[in-house]
């Protein structure tokens, strides 16, 4: 225990322990020999029940000792369905009594361990079987465990077996998380499980009502000026943001639609890229081929045989198609992923209010992490054009200042922002994110984008095959989801190493001049993944004094250790 003063113990004393030890341990293992002798022989009667008991009171997390229990109650119950003992009323009162000690003893274990997951597991299990559960008494005791710790997920994961029981509605179990809110406003667990239940209602396409989503803005904006560094209510803000968003793909993933973003045809290669990741089984959902499932594969850097991707190529000659053809919405919804639809857009009532909110607060914690943050979503919820060299400001000042431990975070965000910027610039009167749509280019230059990350060029596998990211800030390609890529640049950046990505396959042309790789190790394996590779570019770095190492290593790359 904490602040508890630690006596050293006598040699007497340790030796009492040890033989007290010593005689428990003779004692469970005389036990536990036992009950499996009878499990073996399939003895389960009250016995092997008695036997089990005695050894879960005294630790209740031997998950064996439940199953066997299980076992044992479950074939009882079987023989008391038996025709001659069905009609016999007092053989179904002894079941209920049976399952009623089970419960008895499961909240002597709960009570011994509040965190047990075989105790609790076995309690909802009882439940169960009883053909009338007493489930306003076990709500009631769920009620009291989450009063001694509100975040005991095991009491919150029973009472959802509870609620499904006695089929409790959404009403009653938002009034019951309102409760638990109005006790602490600092009970995480609480807001999340509300969060859960306004997504359960909008994936069901039941409405979540303005006057409850008004109601919550009460809760948080209540909560977070009254103490604005608890992060619950923080957290539970950003989850309104999302389910009010306007925008597909910045609402929760649940409710983000798979469907395909972009096809691609070259040669006898097709590439489909959906708004999400996906199994096979969906994907042929949307492809007509006469061919089977086969040739299709996923890909992924985290896996070379992935069973969910968002990426997936064909190659075969046999035609396919998509369906539906990716008309002017699936367009539209890949332009909104790179903030460059041209249409108005409708922005939620959430984001402007939690903007005020946040504007007020700011001017009382000018230094409070969590009031920027969620200002910063709200902008980006907004208008992330307008509001796009604020937005960066933010994202600097919380990188820098107000949350170093988490400045990665910021500078991805930082990085995607410039990236959609870039993607947006227009040449001859159009958006390069057009024009790779409509196929009129495959090349895609972000030269001194001042990019720290490429997260969001997944979504453009498939339209390009040259891409030139040179004089970023990129410590790595990991992110490069291009599997059609040929010809790739990254001057100028400070890479140090480069892994071996599969998805670089189709790469001809690499250049990696003036970055900071030092040794042969830190690029030779990923070359050698390479198997299209024909050139190699690494003009001002170390690597040029090993260029006969490096000849040895990649017999059929030719080298440029020099610009020409």
């Amino acid at each position: 225990m904490h602040f508890v003063k630690k006596v050293p113990t006598t040699d007497e004393e340790k030796a009492v322990k040890e033989k007290e030890r010593a005689i428990k341990l003779k004692t469970f293992c005389t036990v536990r020999d036992r009950i499996f002798e009878k499990r073996a022989r399939g003895e389960l009667d009250d016995e092997i029940l008695s036997l089990t008991q005695k050894l879960l009171e005294k630790n209740p997390d031997v998950y064996t000792f439940w199953n066997i229990r299980r076992e044992t109650i479950i074939k009882k119950i079987e023989a008391s369905k038996d025709s001659e003992v069905a009609s016999d009323p007092q053989e179904s009162t002894k079941i209920e009594n049976m399952l009623r000690e089970e419960l008895f003893l499961s909240q002597l274990c709960i009570e011994a361990n509040n965190k047990s997951y075989s105790a609790w597991f076995h309690r909802g299990w009882v439940l169960q079987q009883q053909r009338h559960p007493d489930v306003k008494e076990e709500l009631g005791l769920c009620e009291k465990a989450l009063k001694l710790d509100c975040r005991n997920f095991h009491t919150w994961d029973h009472r959802r077996v509870v609620a499904k029981l006695c089929h409790l509605g959404r009403p009653e179990e938002l009034e019951f998380s309102n409760r638990l809110i109005a006790q602490n406003f600092s009970n995480y667990s609480a807001w999340h499980y509300r969060g859960v239940l306004h997504l359960k209602a909008d994936s069901t396409n039941e409405c979540v009502h303005d006057t409850i989503i008004n109601d919550d803005l009460k809760k948080v904006t209540s909560a977070f000026f009254t103490d604005p560094d608890d992060q619950s209510a923080w957290v539970y803000t950003r989850f309104l943001l999302e389910m009010d968003s306007r925008r597909v793909f910045s609402k929760p993933k649940s409710l983000i639609p798979c469907v395909p973003l972009t096809v691609s045809f070259h040669g006898d290669n097709t590439t489909v890229v959906m708004s999400k990741a996906c199994t096979l089984d969906v994907l042929l959902s949307f492809i007509t081929t006469s061919e089977d499932a086969s040739p299709w594969k996923g890909i992924s850097t985290l896996s070379p045989q992935p069973k969910s991707a968002r990426i997936w190529q064909c190659v075969s000659r046999i035609p396919c198609s998509v369906r539906p053809n990716l008309g002017e919405d699936f367009i539209d919804l890949l332009l909104e992923a790179f903030d460059a639809t041209t249409s108005d857009r409708d922005v939620g009532t959430v984001a402007k209010k939690v903007r005020d909110s946040c504007v007020e607060l700011i001017s009382l914690e000018p230094k409070n992490t969590w009031v920027h943050y969620v200002y910063t979503l709200c902008l980006l919820e907004i208008d992330p054009i307008t509001h796009h060299d604020e937005i960066l400001s933010q994202l600097e000042m919380l990188a820098t200042e107000l949350d170093v431990n988490r400045r990665e975070i910021y500078r991805k965000m930082a990085s995607r922002q410039r990236f959609n910027q870039a993607l947006r610039a227009k040449t001859n009167g159009r958006m390069i994110i057009e024009d790779l749509v409509d196929g009129k280019t495959t090349n895609l230059s972000l030269r001194e984008a001042k990019l720290t990350s490429l997260d969001g060029v997944e979504l453009l596998a498939g339209l390009v095959t040259t891409l030139d990211v040179s004089g970023n800030h990129l410590t790595n390609l990991d992110e490069v989801l291009l599997p059609n890529l040929e010809y790739l640049t990254a001057n100028e950046n400070p890479i140090e190493r480069l892994l071996p990505n599969i998805t670089l396959c189709n790469v001809k042309f690499l250049s990696l001049g003036a970055c900071h790789i030092n040794d042969m190790d830190c690029v030779v394996p990923a070359l050698r993944s390479m198997c299209s590779l024909e050139r190699f570019l690494y003009c001002e770095t170390p690597l040029v004094s090993k260029t006969e190492c490096l000849a040895k290593e990649l017999p059929s790359v030719r080298l440029i250790p020099h610009y020409l």
